[in-house]
């Protein structure tokens, strides 16, 4: 079982960056940037305006930004991306209903990292 460390309710707003260092669960609206050391889910409920860098991304709510993952990004079939993807090879999945307008960018070592600035643009 998958033990969440930090949730962002979806009655919530938050604008700025948000540094998670175990696994997290947001459902709110965001507007900045995720910072996270394991893995991000995005709820149905959560709208993001942003990026979202972690060592892996599950998303199943809306996301306008780049997401940046050391291990894979997974959009579930509620999940509406507009965003540039940055991840390994074979880190990328899409299920039925998922959607992306973007592209995928594949690179070896994705950086994981206090700042976004250090990653991926």
């Amino acid at each position: 079982m998958k033990v969440i460390s930090s949730y962002i309710a979806s009655d919530v707003h938050i604008e700025g960056t948000i540094t998670c260092n175990g696994s997290a669960r947001i459902d709110g609206n965001c507007r900045g940037t995720i910072l996270g050391k394991n893995e991000i889910t995005i709820g149905t409920m959560a709208d993001i305006d942003g990026k979202i860098n972690a060592r892996s991304i599950v998303i199943n709510g809306k996301i306008k930004g780049d997401l940046v993952a050391e291990s894979t990004i997974t959009l579930l079939s509620e999940a509406e991306v507009v965003g540039n993807f940055y991840s390994p090879p074979g880190g990328i999945s899409i299920f039925q209903g998922g959607k992306l307008d973007g592209s995928f960018h594949l690179i070896k070592t994705p950086i994981i990292s206090d700042s976004y600035e250090d990653s991926p643009s």
